[in-house]
Formats: C-alpha cells, sequence, structure tokens
C-alpha cells in the first residue's frame, strides 16, 4: 500500500534535517509521481510544512534538475488544489523563485514554473503579486516561451493560461501590448485556430476589451485571425465557446465601422495632398470595416448576447457557452449596438428589453443615486448604460427605447454619482429628445450636418481621425454637449476640405485628439493648420492608450517624439509645446473638469438699447457722442437712460426754477403722490438715483465723473450744464441721475422708481449668478486638485507598499537564511559533540585495557602491580625498537614497548624506577619515557 503524502512529507523533512541529499531526490521523484493531491492532502502538506520545505530546494544549486522539477509538481499541485497554499507561498517569496527558474534552458522545467506561476497569481493579493511579476522581469521572460514550433506548443499554452490571467486586469493590458505580446498571440492563433482552451485568443479577448489598444489589434490585423477562427475552420472543429470569444472579440474592435464610400475616401486623402499611402490605408480601413460586418452578419451575434445576457441576467452565468460575467456581456452588447444593423437587431430580438430591465434593478437598489459605485457592479452600471446611449445614436431603435420604457428607467440615473453614468443617462435622453436642459438642446440643435454648418459659430471643433477614435470623438461630442459647448463633429465625409477649414476658423476651440495614426490623416492636418492660423484655442487631448514611435520606431512613446514632431509643418510645431490632458477613463471626473477649464468662450454680447420712454426715443447727437463708451466698443447707458428706458440718451433736465415752478403748478393730489414716492431710506440716500454699474477700468479711464460724485451739485447756468470743475466740463447732471422725472422736479417718478428697482433686482441676479458660477468654478478647481492630490498620494503609497513589500520579502529572505545558517551551526555543533564522546568513551575504554596489561605485565615480572604506581590513566605502550623477545615487557614482534607515563599519575617509588631504567640500560636498549600532560590527552 502507498504511503500517506503527508507521511512522504514527514520523511521528506527528516531527510532534509539529516542532508541526505540521495534520499531527498528519491522522496521528492515519489511525491511528484503521485496523482492523488486531494484538497485534504494538499491541506496537510501545507500544514506540516512540505510545501515551504520544497519552496526551499528551489533555491539551492545543488539539486539535479529531476529534483526541482520534482519540487515543481508538487508546488504546482498543491497551489490548483489548495487556496490558501498560493498566500502561504506568496509571502514566502515563491515568485522570485519561479521568476529565477523561467531563465532555464530547459522546456521541462520552464514548464512546470509556468503550471505553478498560474495559480499562484490567483491569490488574495493578486495586484501586488502581478506587479510583483512585471519587477521581476518574470512577464517579460514569458515572451521566449510563445514559440509556434510543435516541439513548443506545450510551453506556450502554458505559458498562454498565464496571459489569460494577467490580461484580466485592466491595468496591465497596455503593458502587454508595449512589450510585444500581441503578434506572437496572433501568430500561435493562426497555428491553432481550434484552440479548445483559449490558450492564445482568451487573451486577446481579454486586450480587445480595452478601447485603447483597438488601433493596436487592427493594425496587426486581428480581424484575419478571427475569420479563420469562425469561417476557416470545419462545422464542429471549433468549440462553441471559441466562437463567442472570437465573435465578442470582433464587436469590440470592430463593431460600428463605416463601411461606405471606400472610394470616395482614398480619393479625398490623395485630392487633400496626401500620400498614396495615405490613400491606400484608407482604402484599407474600409475594406477591413466591410470584411468585419459580414463577418458579423453571417454569425448572428444577437442570438447569441440574448442567451448570454438571459444567462447572467436571470440565472447564475453558467451556460452551454460557458461561464461569464454580466459586465462581460453587457460590454459585448455595447460594442455590438454601435452598428446601426446589430442595433436593430439585438433590439427586436429581446436584448434591448433584458438591458432596461436588468438596469431597472439596479435603479429599485438605489442604484440612480449612486450610479454604479466601483467594482464589477459599478462597471456593469456604465455598461448598461453607455450601451443605451448606443442605441438611442440609431433612430430606427428610438420607438423600441420608448416601448421598453428606457427613458423612465434613465430619468433615475441623471444625478448618478458617477459622472461616466450620469453623461451616458443624460446623452441617450437627449438623442430621445427627452431631456430637460434648454442649453444642451440648443447645443446639440447647432450641428445640423449640412451648408447651414458653415454659417453656425461652434463653440469647440472635434478634430479626430475616424478609424481611431470615431467611438471617443461621440463620446466627447456628448460630453460638451451637455455642458452646453455647440461642437461640431464631421460625422459624415465632406468630399470639399475647404469646407471643413471654414468651419474651424469660425469656432473658438479647436479640440486636437491625439490617437496613434493622427498625423497619417490629411484633414486633421489642414484642420489644425487653420485653426493655427487663424488664433483658434487648440487644445491637445491624447486618447488613453495611443503610442507613438520613438528614435527607433518602437511605438513605445504616450506622447509624440520629437522626430515625430519635427516632421510635421512647421506652423503647427508650436502647438506641441503646451501641456496635453490625457484621457483616462477611470478618473474620468478629473478628466472633464480639466477640458472645461481650458475651453475658452467668447463674452456674451451687450443687449441691445431700449427706447427712450422720456423723449420718445429720438437721440441727442451731443450726448451720443459726449458718452462714455464701453469695453467692447459700444456705449454704455447713463442711470437716468436705464430710468427712462431709453436708449443711452436722455432728455434735457430743467432749470431748477423751472422745477420749483413745475412743483407749484401740481395739483395737490399729483404732489401729494409724489412726496409719497419717497423711498423709506434716509432723506440724503433717497436723492440719488441708483447708479449704473462701472468697472474698474471705466472709472480709470473717467476722472471726471468721479470728480463730481466727490463735489456733489451746486448751481447751474440756464443750458443745465455743469460748473467747470478743475479746468474741465463736466458732464450733464442727468448723467447721474438726479433728473429726469416727469414732472421736472429732483426725485423721479413711481414707475421709474419702480422700473429702476427691477433693474435693481436684474443686477442683483446677475451677481449672485456670477457668484455661483465663480463657486462652481472654485468647487471644480479644488475637487480637481483633491483628485491629483489622492491620484498622486495614491501612486506613492502603491510604489512605498510594493517597496515596503519587496524589502519585507528580502528581509524574510534572509531570516530565513540566518535561521537555516542556525540550524546548521547546531546541527554541525550536535555532530561534534556526538564525535567527542565517542573519543572519550574510547580512551575510557583503553585505559581499561592498558591497566589490565600493565597487570600481566607486572605479574609475569613477578613485580606488584601496585607497587609500579601507574594509576589507571596508563597510556598505550611506545615500541622501543628490534630484538628476539624476552626482558622485559618483551612482545612477541621483539624489543620492549615502553608505557607512556602520565605526569601526576604518582610513581610507585624512585628507586623502583631507577631499577627497572638500570635493567633496561643492561638490555641494550635506549628508551626513554614519555611525559603527557592530561590536558595534552
Amino acid at each position: 500500500m502507498a504511503m500517506a503524502l503527508a507521511a512522504l512529507g514527514t520523511r521528506l523533512a527528516e531527510q532534509v534535517a539529516a542532508g541526505d541529499s540521495k534520499a531527498v531526490e528519491a522522496t521528492v521523484k515519489e511525491l511528484a509521481a503521485r496523482d492523488d493531491y486531494k484538497n485534504d492532502e494538499s491541506t496537510k502538506l501545507r500544514l506540516s510544512g512540505t510545501v515551504v520545505l520544497l519552496a526551499r530546494l528551489l533555491d539551492a544549486s545543488t539539486w539535479s534538475s529531476e529534483c526541482v522539477q520534482g519540487a515543481l509538481a508538487v508546488i504546482g499541485q498543491c497551489l490548483q488544489v489548495d487556496p490558501p497554499c498560493r498566500d502561504l507561498l506568496a509571502k514566502e517569496g515563491l515568485m522570485k523563485r519561479l521568476a529565477r527558474l523561467l531563465d532555464t534552458k530547459e522546456r521541462q522545467t520552464a514548464l512546470l514554473a509556468l503550471r505553478a506561476l498560474a495559480p499562484l497569481v490567483k491569490a488574495k493579493n493578486e495586484q501586488e503579486l502581478l506587479s510583483e511579476a512585471f519587477k521581476l522581469g518574470a512577464v517579460g521572460k514569458l515572451l521566449r516561451w510563445l514559440d509556434p514550433r510543435p516541439e513548443f506548443e506545450e510551453v506556450a499554452r502554458a505559458v498562454g493560461r498565464v496571459l489569460l490571467i494577467i490580461s484580466n486586469s485592466a491595468a496591465y493590458r497596455e503593458s502587454l501590448r508595449d512589450m510585444g505580446f500581441i503578434p506572437s498571440l496572433i501568430t500561435l492563433g493562426h497555428a491553432y485556430p481550434t484552440d479548445h482552451k483559449c490558450s492564445f485568443l482568451g487573451p486577446l479577448y481579454n486586450l480587445a476589451r480595452s478601447e485603447s489598444l483597438h488601433t493596436s489589434l487592427k493594425d496587426l490585423d486581428l480581424l484575419d485571425l478571427c475569420a479563420a477562427v469562425l469561417t476557416g475552420q470545419p462545422e464542429g472543429a471549433v468549440a462553441e465557446e471559441v466562437k463567442v470569444v472570437v465573435l465578442i472579440a470582433t464587436a469590440h474592435v470592430y463593431g460600428g465601422e463605416e463601411t461606405g464610400g471606400g472610394g470616395g475616401a482614398a480619393a479625398g486623402a490623395k485630392a487633400a495632398g496626401g500620400s498614396a499611402a495615405a490613400a491606400a490605408a484608407a482604402a484599407t480601413a474600409l475594406s477591413s470595416a466591410a470584411r468585419a460586418e459580414a463577418l458579423l452578419n453571417s454569425t448572428n451575434p444577437s442570438a447569441v448576447l440574448l442567451e448570454l445576457l438571459d444567462t447572467t441576467v436571470r440565472g447564475d452565468g453558467s451556460g452551454k457557452l460557458g461561464l461569464w460575467d454580466v459586465e462581460e456581456v453587457l460590454h459585448g452588447v455595447q460594442s455590438l449596438a454601435r452598428s446601426g444593423q446589430q442595433a436593430l437587431a439585438m433590439a427586436q430580438g429581446g436584448v434591448l428589453d433584458l438591458l432596461v430591465e436588468w438596469l431597472a434593478a439596479r435603479t429599485d437598489a438605489g442604484g440612480g443615486e449612486g450610479g454604479g459605485g466601483g467594482g464589477s457592479e459599478g462597471d456593469a452600471v456604465v455598461r448598461a448604460t453607455r450601451a443605451l446611449l448606443n442605441f438611442s445614436m440609431h433612430t430606427a431603435v428610438h420607438p423600441l427605447l420608448h416601448k421598453a420604457g428606457a427613458v423612465e428607467v434613465l430619468a433615475g440615473f441623471e444625478a448618478a454619482a458617477d459622472l461616466r453614468v450620469a453623461d451616458a443617462a443624460r446623452g441617450c435622453l437627449l438623442n430621445l429628445q427627452q431631456l430637460g436642459d434648454a442649453a444642451a438642446t440648443a447645443a446639440a440643435g447647432a450641428l445640423t450636418g449640412d451648408e447651414a454648418d458653415l454659417s453656425v459659430e461652434y463653440d469647440v471643433f472635434l478634430s479626430h481621425k475616424r478609424s481611431d477614435a470615431k467611438d471617443f470623438a461621440r463620446a466627447m461630442y456628448n460630453l460638451l454637449v451637455l455642458r452646453g459647448f455647440a461642437t461640431f463633429l464631421d460625422y459624415e465625409f465632406r468630399e470639399e476640405l475647404t469646407d471643413l477649414t471654414k468651419i474651424v476658423r469660425r469656432c473658438h476651440n479647436l479640440v486636437f485628439v491625439l490617437t496613434d495614426n493622427i498625423f497619417d490623416s490629411p484633414w486633421c492636418m489642414m484642420e489644425l493648420t487653420a485653426a493655427v492660423e487663424a488664433g483658434v484655442n487648440v487644445i491637445l487631448v491624447v486618447k488613453e492608450g495611443s503610442r507613438w514611435p520613438d528614435g527607433n520606431g518602437q511605438k513605445v512613446c504616450d506622447f509624440p517624439s520629437y522626430d515625430t514632431i519635427n516632421k510635421l509643418p512647421e506652423a503647427v510645431r508650436s502647438v506641441f509645446t503646451r501641456k496635453a490632458l490625457t484621457h483616462s477613463d477611470e478618473y474620468y471626473q478629473a478628466f472633464v473638469d480639466l477640458l472645461l477649464s481650458k475651453i475658452v468662450r467668447p463674452a456674451p454680447p451687450a443687449p441691445p438699447p431700449e427706447p427712450a420712454a422720456g423723449n420718445g426715443g429720438s437721440v441727442a447727437a451731443a450726448a451720443a457722442a459726449a458718452g462714455p463708451k464701453a469695453p467692447g466698443g459700444g456705449q454704455r447707458p447713463t442711470a437716468a437712460a436705464a430710468a427712462n428706458g431709453g436708449n443711452g440718451v436722455t432728455a434735457p433736465a430743467p432749470h431748477p426754477a423751472q422745477r420749483q415752478q413745475n412743483h407749484a403748478a401740481m395739483p395737490a393730489e399729483q404732489q401729494q403722490q409724489q412726496q409719497h414716492s419717497l423711498p423709506p431710506h434716509s432723506p440724503g440716500a433717497s436723492l440719488l438715483a441708483p447708479l449704473s454699474p462701472v468697472t474698474q477700468q471705466q472709472q480709470l479711464q473717467q476722472p471726471q465723473q468721479q470728480s463730481f460724485l466727490a463735489a456733489g451739485y451746486g448751481g447751474f447756468n440756464g443750458q443745465q450744464q455743469l460748473p467747470m470743475h478743475g479746468g474741465m466740463a463736466l458732464p450733464y447732471m442727468h448723467a447721474a441721475g438726479l433728473y429726469g422725472g416727469p414732472y421736472g422736479g429732483l426725485l423721479p417718478s413711481p414707475a421709474v422708481l419702480q422700473q429702476q428697482q427691477q433693474q435693481a433686482a436684474v443686477s442683483q441676479d446677475q451677481l449672485l449668478n456670477e457668484m455661483l458660477q465663480l463657486r462652481r468654478e472654485l468647487h471644480s478647481s479644488l475637487h480637481h486638485f483633491q483628485v491629483e492630490v489622492l491620484q498622486h498620494l495614491r501612486e506613492a503609497t502603491g510604489g512605498f507598499a510594493r517597496e515596503i513589500g519587496q524589502l519585507r520579502s528580502e528581509l524574510a529572505a534572509v531570516t530565513h537564511a540566518v535561521q537555516q545558517g542556525s540550524r546548521d551551526a547546531l546541527h554541525g555543533l550536535s555532530d561534534v559533540n556526538h564525535a567527542l564522546g565517542g573519543v572519550q568513551a574510547g580512551l575510557r575504554a583503553l585505559g581499561s585495557g592498558l591497566a589490565a596489561h600493565d597487570a600481566a605485565a607486572a605479574a609475569a615480572a613477578q613485580v606488584p602491580a601496585a607497587a609500579m604506581g601507574y594509576g589507571m590513566a596508563a597510556a598505550p605502550y611506545w615500541s622501543s625498537g628490534g630484538g628476539s623477545g624476552g626482558g622485559f615487557g618483551g612482545g612477541a614482534g621483539g624489543g620492549d614497548r615502553l608505557p607512556l607515563l602520565v605526569a601526576g599519575a604518582g610513581v610507585g617509588g624512585r628507586g623502583r624506577q631507577q631499577q627497572r631504567q638500570q635493567h633496561q640500560q643492561a638490555k641494550g636498549h635506549r628508551s626513554q619515557p614519555m611525559m603527557m600532560s592530561a590536558e595534552e590527552l
């Protein structure tokens, strides 16, 4: 009967402690040959410390490759079936050992290391382990094992399984792209198209889930691989789950691509001054889009997504098509809904109803206020609302959206805490004309798509390369329109490129979306040049994940390099010296705040002047010429003119004596009415009507008004002109609002007072609105600053945590080495003690034997043994030379053997010793006793 695994582990620990290397290797091989690694048995190995012991065996270079492979096999088995073992070995530093072993030239060792690495990165601290794998170079070492040769197939598939786990984390997908994994995965996908375990198609599917990688996947022609898997294999050769993976990956990368106008696009590119290569690239892009659409139409993806959505929304996500997460399925719906044909098919097939049903459940659970929050549930809400936004872009689907109740559901997400959810919900309602926002509705109505666009002054012009950033530009358009910015987005191709340059010159801002191939677009370069020449404010926005070539031609730069910029027209190079905004969907709020802070809006035009009530709308030329001018060029109305509701000029004021006569001639009822029209303030305050608001610049430009207000008012001449002050004629008295009443008196009429109060209230409302706007801007700036600080702190904390974790691991390794050295030293001392004990026992036995021998020799010489006084510490005899035997102490070999006398042992009498020496000298021997101390013995 085979020995239990736990017993084998105990035996291995004893053999390692004893230092029996041959026995250790034999036990490790026996453990590796077992196939009964179940959860309970692996738990026993973990609790007994056997797994940790095996991991430490990987450090020593003295073990054979068979022993190392056996240890890796056992570790891999335990990691697969015992999740707590992953956390234990992660703390033990197994990642560093596996990274070192991946440098081996032996395929079997690399294969076993990869099989242990795949479950290890699934530990609780998965993100920390993945970060450590990148730091140690373990991920980079995987690339050398992605070899399409048949003998490397098993190792390559093991690498694919590791990459499948790594690429499932969105944070590391761009790193995998930058390290060059995509070409190797596509090559292996072609080599093994019936990949039932998705070893190579799985990582490519995960990479396709990031929009930032779509351009790279298009450039490397992922579509060819997808077509080969879906249509190039016999029926039944490819598993259904593999087909679904490839189908959704195709929808992610190519869904919604434009298929019409290929010849016109190519001809337009050439006519715009682009190279033949640019025209060929445009035609190739449109050809790929047509192939992708044909591929999607031939596979009926709406039915597949309906089945997946049904299993995830109403079930547990498991079915005959595999185990799927709701966020993945909703992401597929979002991507496929970009195509009008596919969106209509999904809406008619029931996908739209299920989507609205799932989202309504999130609203009932409070998702409308929370907006999705974080985690998988929050990401799923973002996907669902964005999917509905894509549905709403097709007018043929609008009736089905209303029928499914999308309007009512999305209304609950307008105020979502997650701005991504709120923008998607409001954008969908705007497309359905159900958003109660007049500014957003007006901004959306500015774009007509016809010749009327040439006469509109847009706030923002979105310049982008459509094959790189079509969906991103639509999202930017939705973002800006919802905030009231009239935005131009070129949805349809324009044959006349000059039309676009005319629109650019009439815009106030140009948002230039930087993507991989933006500089290959003649349209985009023409738009940028026109903006620079017209003095339009240019805002650079880097699309997330974009890359540009460095000096060696490798696409690794996250901003255009100097070599790339120096190839551009000289007129636009200075634009790229300013700081660009980098889009981040994770930090969407901060990106929006930064973008809005860079947009320039023109000052609102001055309101048109109103006709004067006092003079029937007549304008005095002299007053118009003398009136102060506003900074914008228009004449600033005076307070009296505003009081009369006029057009900036008041009627001449009567003389003071004439005013008194007029007041005396008034009926008593009118005099009393005028007296009651006084405001309930102090008498001095009621004499001056409210003045029009004057800016600081106007006050500095008009010192004569300040002089008049400081001096008060005095006598007047018959021409209603103020006396000279400082050698300068002051303006009319009515410019300060002291005259202008209908009765010619000092005080205005009640109607004028009421109008002035209304104007004051309007000014107060305007001031309040400005204060609220400043408050919002301050809040936005503070929020952005807080986001930046938190991001920097998060990055710094993450870096410190990683460094501390690494130092902790190194310290643990050093501590382990010190403890191991201490244990080895203790084992050595124990061995020395055992050896010393054996020596002492031997010496005691030898002393007893010598004592007996001395007694026998003394009896033979007829000398009492006690008289010799050698004691029990007698030493071995020392041969004195040849002889034929006989004599004192003679031996069989001839000659005498003299005992080694121990100093201090006590000789039984000096005379007896001398007698023995004389006897030996008489025999012709020259031996002398050797004296040894007890310490030397």
